[in-house]
This record gives structure tokens, sequence and C-alpha cells, in this order.
């Protein structure tokens, strides 16, 4: 969209909108000036899903059998898979390059992006994840 100016007479009566479709300025032709509206009032509902929408990012809650399975089987992703949750858990630096996901298939592909979102799922419980902790350094031989 070009700027325009209030003496610029080759804008039209075209309403500007913000980022939420909100009018803003209106300019008012031929005469130097600009008509201000209201911003219109948004719910926060609406709001919260618009930015679902943008954000095009559904939450996946964490498959806990099959991220154990994983990493039991061990192998690259197996202790990419065991680090991942301990430093998402713990807050502990990640070990791996991120460019080590192209050596994931789909499915531990996904495992990881779940590991990512175990405190922004729904009904995400501390106690659980600390159970999910001592059975991977268990698995991994309390070894990270």
């Amino acid at each position: 969209m070009r700027a325009t100016s209030p003496t610029d007479t080759t804008a039209k009566n075209s309403h500007t909108q913000d980022h939420h479709g909100a009018n803003c300025l209106e300019p008012l032709q031929d005469t130097g000036s600009f008509k201000i509206t209201q911003p219109r009032k948004v719910s926060l509902v609406e709001l919260l899903q618009q930015q679902h929408v943008e954000r095009s990012l559904d939450l996946l809650p964490l498959e806990v059998d099959l991220l154990l399975m994983r990493i039991a089987a061990g192998g690259h992703s197996g202790q990419y898979l065991a680090d991942a949750f301990l430093s998402a858990y713990r807050h502990t630096p990640f070990k791996h390059g991120l460019g080590e996901l192209i050596k994931l298939d789909t499915e531990g592909f996904r495992l990881f992006h779940e590991v990512l979102h175990i405190r922004h799922v729904k009904g995400w419980n501390d106690d659980n994840l600390y159970q999910i902790e001592l059975q991977i350094k268990a698995i991994i031989g309390g070894v990270q």
C-alpha cells in the first residue's frame, strides 16, 4: 500500500485497515485532511481465534509411550529425542544442532515438535513430566 499525503489528489475514498481489519484513517479526496474513525472493538475470543489462525500452529500433546519406545530403540533419533525432552523439561542447553532434525523420520520429527510444547498443551502436569524424565534417564542410564 502506498502512502498518501494530505495533498495527494489521487487518493481515493478507500478505508485503510490495520492488521486486525479495523478502519483507522480515510483520506478525504481534495480536502487535504483525514477523517479519523474509531477502531472497531475486538473481543478477546475473536482476537485469540485470529491469533490461532495467523500462527497456524496446532499444539500436539506428547505421545509419551511412543516417545519412550523411540528413546529405548536407541540410535541417533532416540538420543536426540531424549536430549530434547530433558532440555525442554529442565531448561538446560540442547546439545544438538537443529540441523540434525533432518535425520529424524516423520514420526521422530512430530515427537520433537510435541516435546517443544510440553508446557503449552492444555492439561500439562509437572508431576507427569517429572515421571517421564525419570523414565528417560532410566532408559539412557542417567547419561545426558
